[in-house]
């Protein structure tokens, strides 16, 4: 059902979430030495360093396939909106785990001279997903809600 609103929000979301999965998340720099963050993995350019970070490329990538998914349950919107909850806890998680990879990355090279950190688009796109999520979840509440007057009226 593409003319609900809801649904483009779903749509939009993926987009988002879809940016950050194949998209740097962040960029470090320090003595030359060049760091970025995607969705599975922490690396350098040089190659001698090198940290997985599979637990939030599976975090992305399950928070990317669940609005697609709830936009075919459009019958069922009760769980449409139960699971537009998780997607935002998914989200949440999705955030936290970037914060936590930045946080070990600063940490690293902290004793480095000339650090620099970088924010990358990959990393704001979680937080308009969410934005998105939370609109979508109302769109669905609402329709929910004028079903059920509908319904008290006949």
């Amino acid at each position: 059902m593409i003319q609900r609103i809801q649904t483009l929000y779903m749509l939009l979301c993926c987009a988002a979430l879809a940016v950050t999965a194949f998209t740097p998340i962040a960029m470090f720099t320090a003595n030359g030495e060049e760091m970025v963050l995607k969705a599975f993995s922490l690396s350098s350019t040089s190659g001698s360093v090198t940290m997985s970070a599979l637990w939030m490329g599976i975090l992305i990538w399950a928070s990317l396939i669940l609005p697609l998914l709830m936009i075919f349950f459009y019958h069922h919107r009760t769980f449409q909106l139960r699971m537009m909850v998780v997607e935002c806890v998914l989200l949440l998680g999705v955030m936290a785990y970037e914060a936590v990879y930045c946080f070990i990355t600063v940490k690293y090279i902290q004793g480095m001279e000339h650090c620099a950190f970088k924010v990358q688009t990959g990393a704001i796109m979680p937080i308009v997903a969410l934005i998105l999520s939370i609109l979508a979840a109302r769109a669905i509440f609402r329709d929910i809600v004028l079903l059920r007057s509908l319904d008290r009226i006949r």
